[in-house]
Parts: structure tokens; C-alpha cells; sequence
């Protein structure tokens, strides 16, 4: 695997208090490699409300690679049945102005990436890091001699996806 980095990548924070979360999320390019996972034994990835919240210790103390959620309301505490391999690993950043987490020391973006293979040689795959942040806004067209015509346009390059307006 090759990764160029520093000794790791810093986590960073956006935002103020009182604004929007944003988060990163780690997903593959394409899936069309399935001998390379991600997988998370914090528990920070697993339900946090409903019937089938997680409420054991977290980091999960017994773990093994699951692909599945836990779908028996009676194994929640038990950090053996939990879901530990997923398709998108997601991070919460902390605010700029974070009133509890406010220390200057830097802290690594962590991911873990899996690999399982039957057969050996070399693979690749694509892993990328996406930024996500709610965003609200309200579009007031200026009358036009067009009808007022405002498009929305999804555009996917090589490694890249937004939206134009």
C-alpha cells in the first residue's frame, strides 16, 4: 500500500458552534475489489439509537469481522455480534471554537483497511476521503426574459463529484 503523507493525516475541524457538522468519510472508488475492506473496532460507526443500539463498552473489547448489523435486540451489550466491517467509515469533526474538546495537540485521521485474499498477486483499488456538511440554502430567481430557468447538474469526473447550479 502506498500513502503519501506525514507520519499520518491530521485530523482537522470546521465549523463554529451553532453551525452545521461536517464530516469526512472514507469509501472506496469503485467496489469492484472485494478483497480490501474497512473496518472498525471503536464502535464509533454503529447505531447510536433505536432497538438495536449499540450499548456495550466502547472500544468494542470482543470483535470479530462482521459484515452484518445486529438485528437481535437481545445481543446489543454484546460487542461479539456487533458490525465491525463497513462499506463507509465516517468521522465527526469537532467545532473550531469546541468548548470541550479544545486542546491544540494534533490527532490522526484514522481508517483500517482489511485485506482477504484466496489467491495471491497484487490488487488495487481507489480508497477516497469525502468531506460532508449539510448545507441549506434557498435559490430567489431575478425575473428574466428566459421564465425564470434554474438547472441543477450532477458532474462525475475521474476522481472527482459536485453539483453545479
Amino acid at each position: 500500500m502506498w500513502l503519501h503523507t506525514r507520519e499520518y493525516i491530521r485530523k482537522p475541524r470546521d465549523n463554529f458552534n451553532g453551525e452545521a457538522v461536517v464530516s469526512l468519510y472514507w469509501k472506496w472508488y469503485s467496489d469492484n475489489v472485494p478483497e480490501f475492506f474497512l473496518y472498525d473496532f471503536s464502535g464509533d460507526q454503529l447505531p447510536t439509537d433505536g432497538v438495536f443500539a449499540y450499548t456495550g463498552p466502547k472500544p468494542l473489547e470482543t470483535v470479530y469481522l462482521n459484515k452484518n448489523p445486529n438485528r437481535d435486540p437481545d445481543k446489543v451489550g454484546y460487542s461479539e455480534y456487533q458490525q465491525t466491517v463497513f462499506d463507509i467509515i465516517e468521522t465527526e469533526l469537532d467545532y473550531i471554537d469546541d468548548n470541550e474538546n479544545f486542546s491544540i495537540v494534533p490527532v490522526p485521521l484514522q481508517v483500517f483497511v482489511g485485506y482477504n485474499s484466496s489467491e495471491e498477486g497484487p490488487l488495487r483499488s481507489i480508497l477516497q476521503l469525502y468531506k460532508k456538511e449539510d448545507v441549506e440554502f434557498t435559490i430567489s430567481p431575478l425575473p428574466t426574459s428566459d421564465g425564470n430557468i434554474i438547472t441543477f447538474e450532477h458532474v462525475e469526473t475521474d476522481f472527482d463529484r459536485f453539483g453545479r447550479i
